[in-house]
């Protein structure tokens, strides 16, 4: 093998390795997303049902409106 053998196995291994980092990388950024609209998602839905029993409260309290 010659210089050019060499540097090309070498740039190829460098290669790989880098591709291989950024389908982690891609993974792994996937993931976060994922769990962070899974999270936003949940606090959406807390925040609804608190909305909705605060109008259930204000209802059962003799304020019979809907409004707001």
């Amino acid at each position: 093998m010659n210089f050019l053998g060499y540097l090309t196995f070498f740039l190829a291994v460098i290669f790989t390795v880098f591709m291989n980092f950024l389908g982690y990388l891609t993974f792994f950024l996937a993931v976060i997303f994922t769990v962070f609209f899974i999270v936003c998602m949940a606090i959406q839905q807390i925040v609804t049902y608190h909305d909705i029993l605060e109008k259930a409260r204000n209802f059962s309290n003799n304020k019979f409106s809907l409004k707001n």
